[in-house]
């Protein structure tokens, strides 16, 4: 009985200590100020995405999608709501075209709020959204698909950026280095 007790008491902080541990593990080939992620498996993706993307897209579309997607990222990263608002308003004015409606949408989602956290649930979907249309691109410069399995209490999420050190839009400056680089897109 008393074990039981003791069990209870604390499984809370094990599970607190694992969750900051997974983001202290060294990497060999990288260092981010002890947040480096060498996990094997990402969970799989969000359910099926509504949006189909264009099978062949031009490039000033691709630079379209990232030019306007980009900012909304970094401003998450700074924690900025005000930045993010104004960049996926920006963004979503910017997309016209039938075939990016979904990512409108969403784009406007993220305009529609200036809490955080909301905005960082917003992006997350775009992030889906954005990569499943730009991974069918020729990029002619290197994206890069990030992840951070610590995201949404630790469900995980990736998103994109055209630099590969890793500043994470989902805890800003809580865990600005904590993730991992999974994909790169790049024209071959």
């Amino acid at each position: 009985m008393k074990l039981n007790r003791l069990f209870k008491l604390l499984l809370p902080g094990i599970v607190v200590l694992l969750g900051f541990t997974a983001c202290g593990s060294e990497s060999k080939d990288t260092h981010h100020e002890g947040h480096d992620h060498q996990h094997e498996t990402v969970p799989a993706q969000a359910e099926d995405i509504a949006e189909t993307p264009v099978a062949k897209i031009s490039n000033e579309q691709v630079q379209v999608l990232l030019d306007g997607y980009l900012p909304i990222k970094d401003a998450l990263v700074k924690t900025d709501a005000k930045a993010a608002q104004k960049a996926a308003s920006e963004f979503a004015e910017k997309l016209s075209e039938e075939a990016f409606a979904a990512i409108k949408d969403v784009a406007g989602q993220v305009a529609a709020t200036d809490d955080v956290e909301a905005q960082r649930t917003s992006f997350e979907v775009l992030s889906e959204k954005v990569y499943e249309v730009v991974k069918t691109a020729d990029v002619t410069a290197p994206i890069y698909k990030q992840y951070c399995p610590m995201a949404f209490d630790n469900k995980g999420a990736f998103w994109l950026s055209s630099e590969k050190e890793i500043r994470n839009p989902y805890f800003g400056d809580k865990m600005l280095t904590c993730g991992m680089v999974k994909e790169t897109i790049a024209k071959q």
